[in-house]
């Protein structure tokens, strides 16, 4: 299960997800608490979420253009001095006393932007250190310390936040995020791809990116699969803190906790996941099943009478999401071919700016209803999306037929190779 760390640049690229998603958990779960502590508004909770969402929209595509057509690892760094830099500026503001609401805001909609920029490269970069017969694995593997950190990160924030305070758990951050771009620049990205800035322009390759996604139909199902879940449900974590306080009365300590169970189960999925073999088939039920427990375990969590039934619906929350999501992003990496990479990725990374996004709705629909119908609806339509999906979408079904040792870029189409500057649609 544990073979991809045999290469030391997978090893290197590991460590660095490690602490970097580590630290944006934190960052999420001592945002989450300044902001509803300044102003006690389960509206203002999910904006300053959706600020946050809003670059990964805006500039997550470009983020792949820039990772297919220039230097990933170069793009990764940058981009980690720049999240230091900002949860420094943060801290000071804290400590200062000067903090005002309009900072969290903007201070927000950098760190969304930085995100944006650095995730497709990051992803993309996990096929040019191990070779292709434990691409997987990798994935897997990768995908399995990404939903450790969900546990990892709100855990520290919880307790930094009670003990020493929100300013303290932002200097953390920035240390983590000095030390993941250490670990990043150390890599030699052997197998990476040439980069094509050279040729055609960014629009061009935009334009290419997006011919080449509708012309695959296995992408395309893949990204639907991946996206439309997270829209629905996800944006329950923005709310998390209205739980924790209101309907538990547990404080920081029990936000953390309530996000950091989903990532228990999380690691129990991807490791689920990990063990399979390449030869294993990209099973539907592994797709539709887990969104639809996915959806049904958050109705379950909305309305769980106690603290440790709450804790066990949210367990399944993290088992069902990351199961599907593991087996999603593997079979997308293998029915994508290398020159594409970074832009199928950067597609399939909105869901980070489609989640937080979908927290304003999540607090619109809070402060009309109450976070727990709020929470119930969004799992019930995300359950009925996955059914219908199944029973209507033919390519969906299709996808049962994508073996995990398929070759890249094996289902690929004239059309998406078309040059960059014909019609761009």
């Amino acid at each position: 299960m544990l073979r991809s760390l045999r290469h030391p640049d997978y090893r290197l690229l590991l460590a660095g997800q490690l602490l970097g998603s580590s630290a944006q958990w934190m960052e999420q779960v001592a945002r989450g608490w300044l902001i509803y502590e300044m102003t006690g508004s389960a509206l203002l909770l999910g904006a300053v979420m959706a600020t946050r969402a809003m670059p990964l929209l805006i500039f997550g595509l470009a983020g792949g253009v820039l990772a297919d057509r220039y230097d990933r690892k170069r793009q990764v760094v940058l981009a980690q001095n720049a999240n230091l830099v900002l949860n420094l500026v943060l801290a000071a503001l804290i400590f200062s006393g000067r903090l005002e609401v309009w900072q969290v805001f903007v201070t927000a909609f950098l760190a969304g932007s930085v995100m944006a920029i650095q995730q497709p490269a990051r992803q993309s970069m996990i096929p040019s250190v191990v070779p292709r017969e434990d691409l997987l694995n990798a994935v897997a593997l990768n995908s399995g310390v990404v939903n450790m950190t969900r546990t990892v990160g709100p855990a520290i924030a919880g307790v930094v936040v009670a003990v020493v305070g929100v300013g303290w758990s932002y200097v953390l951050q920035g240390a983590m995020f000095l030390f993941a771009s250490q670990w990043t620049s150390r890599m030699h990205l052997s197998r990476e791809p040439e980069p094509s800035g050279s040729r055609g322009t960014p629009w061009g390759s935009f334009t290419e990116g997006l011919r080449y996604i509708r012309s695959n139909n296995t992408v395309l199902a893949l990204l639907v699969l991946a996206l439309v879940p997270i829209i629905l449900a996800q944006p329950y974590s923005a709310l998390v803190p209205v739980f924790a306080q209101e309907v538990y009365q547990m404080g920081a300590i029990g936000q953390g906790i309530l996000l950091a169970v989903p990532g228990v189960g999380s690691v129990v999925g991807a490791a689920l996941i990990a063990r399979l073999g390449e030869g294993s088939p990209n099973r539907v039920f592994h797709l539709i099943g887990g969104i639809t427990a996915f959806g049904l375990a958050l109705v379950g969590f909305a309305f769980s009478p106690s603290f440790p039934i709450a804790l066990a619906f949210l367990f399944i929350v993290g088992f069902a999401g990351t199961t599907y999501r593991a087996v999603n992003q593997t079979a997308l990496h293998l029915a994508t071919e290398d020159a594409y990479r970074g832009r199928v990725m950067s597609m399939y990374l909105l869901d980070k700016g489609l989640a937080p996004l979908g927290s304003l709705g999540a607090g619109i629909l809070a402060t009309a209803l109450g976070a727990p119908d709020a929470v119930a609806i969004m799992g019930l339509l995300t359950a009925l999306f996955a059914i219908a999906l199944f029973l209507w979408v033919a390519p969906v079904r299709e996808l049962a037929g994508l073996r995990f040792d398929q070759p890249v870029g094996a289902t690929s189409l004239p059309a998406a190779q078309a040059s960059a500057e014909d019609d761009p649609l």
